[in-house]
């Protein structure tokens, strides 16, 4: 048995091995899980009816973010829909805060970084917030969630219950230079879009195979069905005007967000994994009389 987060990975990997040496495997799509599991600073869908003033792009560190003449696009483009971008590396080299660099449109639109002191929004520093974190939830994480040797549920705050995310009113995904070779775009996971989905907050998207496929399955989609994916920075900027002046589709996007969250979180992908697990075994064994093609996990 193969687990792979998207079909694209399977149809790659029958054209490539088991098709190429003629051999057997039984192929399974289990997606990657969002880590937001105390529903920390998570908004109600009409909260995203408020004025779209700042969008976030989120990298989960120095390595994926994209690059500066990148970014500068972006940030024009957002200032072209009157929106301000805010530049969010999750770990820094020291491995400590969240930081975050905001951009500010001039009286031309353009977009410029104001002095290094005036960049950041209100950010508890990743220290600090991890030990209130730890200590609050030593014994319980939240609910039913609890620390453990497997899995450490209360670290995971120190990403989610960060105050600059109040801040925020959609987000951002987007390619670093890594991302565009080889294979990485159909691989790479959909966690920075499952993180957006789980708060609660519209989100638009570069076309990551991963994110194409969670936005599909769950109808991660607005009001007149485009999906919202951006393959270039003009289409950036066409997708945030849109968005900006639409409060109804920005609406439309976060409860959808919402409740695609519920399948990605950690119990939701575990009893994914489970029952590809158990397809696979009667598959393995002959019982049942299914085949991979009629088994919803077994592609």
């Amino acid at each position: 048995l193969v687990i792979v987060q998207t079909r694209a990975t399977v149809s790659h990997i029958r054209r490539s091995y088991v098709r190429a040496q003629n051999r057997t495997a039984l192929l399974a799509v289990v997606p990657h899980q969002h880590t937001n599991v105390g529903a920390w600073r998570v908004r109600q869908p009409e909260a995203a009816a408020r004025p779209l003033r700042r969008i976030a792009l989120l990298a989960g560190d120095t390595r994926n973010v994209p690059s500066v003449d990148v970014l500068e696009q972006l940030a024009e483009a957002a200032c072209s829909a009157n929106v301000t971008l805010v530049v969010v590396n999750q770990h820094t080299r020291a491995g400590s805060a969240t930081r975050l660099h905001t951009y500010i449109c001039d009286e031309t639109g353009r977009a410029v970084l104001p002095p290094v002191g005036s960049r950041k929004l209100p950010s508890l520093p990743g220290p600090a917030l991890r030990k209130a974190a730890k200590l609050k939830s030593h014994y319980r994480a939240y609910q039913e969630y609890r620390d453990g040797p497997t899995y450490n549920f209360s670290s995971q705050r120190v990403f989610h219950d960060e105050p600059w995310l109040g801040e925020i009113d959609a987000g951002l995904i987007w390619a670093a230079p890594r991302n565009l070779r080889g294979n990485e775009l159909e691989a790479r996971p959909s966690t920075r879009l499952l993180f957006w989905w789980s708060h609660g907050v519209p989100a638009i998207f570069y076309p990551f195979q991963a994110c194409l496929e969670a936005a599909a399955d769950h109808k991660y989609v607005l009001p007149g069905g485009r999906t919202p994916v951006a393959r270039s920075t003009d289409e950036f900027a066409t997708l945030l005007r849109a968005l900006a002046a639409d409060a109804d589709a920005r609406c439309a996007l976060a409860k959808a967000g919402l409740k695609a969250a519920t399948k990605f979180s950690p119990y939701g992908v575990a009893a994914t994994m489970l029952q590809a697990l158990r397809q696979a075994v009667t598959l393995s064994r002959g019982e049942g009389g299914c085949s991979p093609s009629r088994a919803s996990n077994i592609l």
